[in-house]
């Protein structure tokens, strides 16, 4: 029995007649969990990409949740200390919240760690915020691949939004980045 789920192929099926129905109804249950699956998931990359909590809630909520999520799913333990009073409004939000994505994704990628820490709080007109891990660590000073853009992209995002973003690494013990982000645009910007 063939399992390629091929619409064409399920259609000349269809026309050949009944000594083909159970192979095609086997090959169109397939296609319905395919479907189920791939709605699912990019039910969740949507909510990812716009999650609900950071609109709803804001960022203090959203960066609580998203945190918790990801260290149950990689199975590390978390401490937070999130100022919930801060309530940092549109893209200044948005920044911060995915700038702490793409710190967890990278966590997740290349730290191994049992432990990451998670910091929201305010320092002067900023925001800070600090993800530290007590993973494998890496060099900073190391050239970086031309194919690899995160640290590029995460420090051109923070820069977009009038911060920065600070690497402290060191081989065997951990990473802390932390951002800094200006609670306000200032003159108006509008930034992504």
């Amino acid at each position: 029995m063939s399992w390629r789920c091929d619409p064409l192929l399920l259609k000349k099926k269809l026309e050949r007649g009944e000594e083909e129905k159970a192979t095609l109804l086997a090959e169109m249950g397939v296609l319905e969990e395919l479907a189920r699956r791939a709605h699912s998931q990019i039910r969740e990359l949507i909510m990812e990409l716009r999650p609900v909590t950071l609109e709803k809630e804001g960022l203090a909520a959203a960066l609580r949740d998203y945190c918790r999520g990801t260290a149950e799913c990689e199975g590390w333990d978390t401490d937070f200390i999130i100022d919930s009073s801060l309530q940092p409004e549109g893209m200044v939000a948005e920044t911060i919240f995915r700038l702490a994505q793409e710190i967890l994704n990278n966590v997740s990628k290349h730290a191994s760690p049992e432990k990451v820490f998670i910091t929201l709080d305010r320092e002067g007109n900023m925001i800070r915020l600090i993800i530290k891990d007590d993973g494998v660590g890496f060099d900073p000073s190391a050239p970086v691949s031309p194919t690899a853009v995160g640290l590029a992209g995460m420090h051109e995002r923070a820069a977009a939004a009038g911060g920065r973003l600070e690497i402290d690494s060191t081989p065997g013990l951990g990473t802390t980045v932390s951002v800094f982000v200006p609670d306000r645009p200032e003159g108006g910007r509008c930034y992504q």
